[in-house]
């Protein structure tokens, strides 16, 4: 999956993009509406060791607001939500651009949602990042996409591909090619859809 975010232009710059895709959305069904949770990497925590989810030579942040949020919600939701996308970037803090232990997030999704494995796909944001989080890097994500395939978890997202940022639209495809060679993705409501690609540099629809 990749998200495509948006810059600061005028309204009808999106519609040519905007009108493509949704003409082939109808086009293309969709068979089935998948129901998503986006959230951050401290949606669930382990209370007894509650920055565990940093690297040890990671910054400590001061708390966030979505401290522990997953487990005030999740019981409601579980049985409606069909993947939880983690956000495990734009780790900016006062401290500091925190660290993530990515293979510590999703133990603790797991483990204090708990959250079915299958369900969890971890975020990556590749090049430049915003609120001032650092990327952790290439081979980072490929471990860690190496991890998700080898203990049952959903999949990778990555975010985001768009024109403020051109770091970002220089790595998200080299970093999706490498994530998609390990994870061989398979489209689950019998055939796949075809849409148009976007401009990688712009995110957009030429």
């Amino acid at each position: 999956m990749i998200l495509c975010q948006i810059g600061k232009k005028s309204e009808s710059f999106y519609y040519p993009t905007n009108m493509v895709y949704l003409q082939e959305v109808i086009k293309n069904g969709p068979p089935y509406f998948e129901i998503s949770y986006t959230t951050r990497f401290n949606a669930f925590i382990n209370e007894s060791d509650p920055f565990n989810y940093l690297t040890p030579d990671s910054p400590i942040p001061p708390p966030f607001a979505t401290r522990n949020e997953g487990t005030k919600i999740w019981s409601g939701i579980s049985s409606s939500v069909d993947n939880v996308n983690v956000m495990a970037y734009d780790g900016g803090s006062p401290a500091g651009a925190l660290k993530f232990n990515f293979p510590t997030i999703l133990n603790n999704f797991k483990t204090y949602g708990p959250v079915p494995p299958a369900k969890i796909s971890i975020g990556y944001e590749p090049g430049d990042q915003y609120a001032g989080g650092v990327w952790e890097g290439l081979q980072t994500d490929i471990d860690t996409t190496k991890f998700v395939q080898a203990n049952g978890y959903g999949g990778v997202m990555l975010w985001s591909i768009n024109d403020n940022s051109p770091n970002s639209a220089h790595w998200v495809p080299i970093v999706s090619q490498n994530v998609y060679q390990i994870l061989q993705p398979t489209w689950p409501y019998g055939n796949p859809p075809v849409y148009t690609k976007c401009n990688p540099s712009t995110g957009w629809i030429p």
